[in-house]
């Protein structure tokens, strides 16, 4: 049985990766902060594939908390053969000129933890030749975000570039995907929909196909990418957002 470990994975984004990788008969490793949430995600999980996740309830960007989740993989005796660094979002406070705590906590949230994952699993993942997948954001590229949350994610791009040198040499993929503005329930986009259409409209017809980009979508190209038998796609940043940016 192989495994695939997503942070973020309780709702959104993450929940569509795992739920994809199950229909690919690919066993889940789920994270969240909310173990009301894991539950009935891990249950869908089960109901759609019949494959029971592995759930682990913790926030980690809390100190520990990777080491916490690497002892716990550790215990359940699986190995990941990828790993989804879907973990990250926006940060309260982060404005023009944010103060440096938030600054911290962004790029604790949306870039140390991942790479912090990467660190401690990395001499298991070399005996599986995994692939490792970080998300991070189209806005990397236009520069058009909040500050903090735009140079937590901007890191990506130089950090997995750099990687993926080092990283073949141990027999591992690492690449990233940069979704434009996704669209799932509860996500920026639906909260707007619901709470500032006008700006909401705005945003639409920004869109190449007079669509935001759909989660489920995206977790399918990530999928399909990580199950290709090739080592190519290694260094990778792919967009995907309909030809926006």
């Amino acid at each position: 049985m192989d495994y695939a470990l997503i942070t973020g994975s309780s709702n959104g984004l993450g929940y569509c990766i795992a739920e994809t990788f199950s229909r690919h008969g690919i066993a889940p490793i789920l994270t969240g902060r909310n173990p009301k949430s894991l539950d009935i995600a891990a249950q869908s999980i089960q109901k759609i594939s019949g494959l029971t996740p592995i759930s682990f309830a913790g926030n980690l960007t809390d100190e520990y908390a990777p080491a916490d989740l690497y002892q716990f993989v550790c215990d359940q005796g699986v190995i990941p053969r990828y790993i989804i660094h879907n973990l990250g979002g926006g940060i309260q406070g982060d404005c023009k000129n944010p103060p440096l705590c938030v600054l911290r906590k962004s790029f604790r949230l949306n870039f140390e933890v991942s790479v912090e994952i990467n660190s401690i699993f990395y001499d298991d993942l070399k005996k599986t030749s995994a692939k490792i997948v970080h998300i991070g954001s189209t806005s990397s590229l236009h520069h058009d975000a909040p500050p903090s949350y735009l140079t937590s994610k901007s890191a990506i791009v130089p950090y997995v570039k750099n990687a993926a040198r080092s990283f073949a040499k141990d027999g591992l993929t690492i690449f990233a995907v940069l979704p434009g503005m996704l669209d799932h329930p509860g996500s920026y986009v639906d909260r707007l929909r619901i709470g500032d259409p006008d700006r909401h409209d705005r945003f639409l017809e920004k869109m190449t196909y007079g669509q935001f980009v759909p989660s489920i979508e995206v977790a399918h190209y990530i999928v399909s990418l990580c199950l290709v038998d090739s080592n190519m796609i290694n260094g990778s940043i792919i967009t995907i957002d309909g030809g926006v940016d």
